[in-house]
């Protein structure tokens, strides 16, 4: 692909730093079910909306994130993204073709949430594990479905304080629905809806479903 103009690099910068400032955890992706083609990269603005329950009933945050894909071979590309306050690195599979694609994403991540309390860690690390079901709707647009897994093991303020016994391992289950669309040569929109719940295994409970919606400007 071309180089993304000097002001739209700049932007992605700010879009960044944004996220970290913002402190917190992104739970989109903003991905379809095709992988790159052979010899291509992709960058992503991502502008998301989250509402997540912290342990003081839910709260609506921003959550800008920029994101990053490189190619690796026709059915598989690498790709990372910074977000409000996590990191997160990736591999996009896909291992079917046709009118209807598929795609396997398993990930890593590692995530900071500086406003936190008992119940959230100030320190989270993530595997994570999603299958996308893409639809082609024209050449170049896609509807997504995906389904979502991951385990999260939260370090929480009160270890640095000499408590133990505070670290809690979280299992994670939902979905996402997005669109993505072409709006010029190089450049899509990307619409997504995501939803997920957590076991919390201390406590033994489901916690507050996560949601989290916006759209991403790509360039490819």
């Amino acid at each position: 692909m071309g180089t993304p103009p000097a002001r739209t690099c700049a932007v992605a910068w700010y879009i960044a730093l944004l996220s970290w400032l913002s402190g917190c955890v992104s739970y989109g992706s903003h991905l379809s079910a095709s992988p790159l083609p052979e010899h291509t990269r992709e960058v992503s603005l991502n502008a998301d909306v989250l509402i997540v329950d912290r342990g003081l009933g839910p709260q609506p945050l921003p959550n800008p994130e920029l994101g990053y894909r490189r190619s690796i071979n026709p059915s598989l590309d690498w790709g990372g993204r910074i977000n409000a306050g996590s990191l997160e690195t990736n591999l996009r599979w896909g291992f079917a073709g046709g009118v209807v694609r598929w795609a396997l994403v398993p990930g890593l991540g590692l995530g900071f949430v500086p406003v936190t309390n008992r119940d959230t860690g100030l320190f989270n690390s993530h595997l994570l594990l999603s299958l996308l079901s893409g639809v082609r709707l024209g050449q170049r647009s896609e509807l997504v479905l995906a389904a979502r897994g991951a385990l999260t093991y939260a370090f929480p303020l009160t270890l640095l304080r000499g408590e133990p016994g505070e670290d809690t391992l979280y299992y994670l289950a939902g979905g996402a629905l997005g669109f993505r669309f072409p709006v010029g040569e190089h450049t899509f929109l990307f619409p997504e809806l995501d939803v997920l719940r957590a076991y919390d295994t201390q406590s033994e409970r489901w916690l507050f479903p996560t949601l989290q919606g916006g759209v991403a400007l790509q360039f490819d």
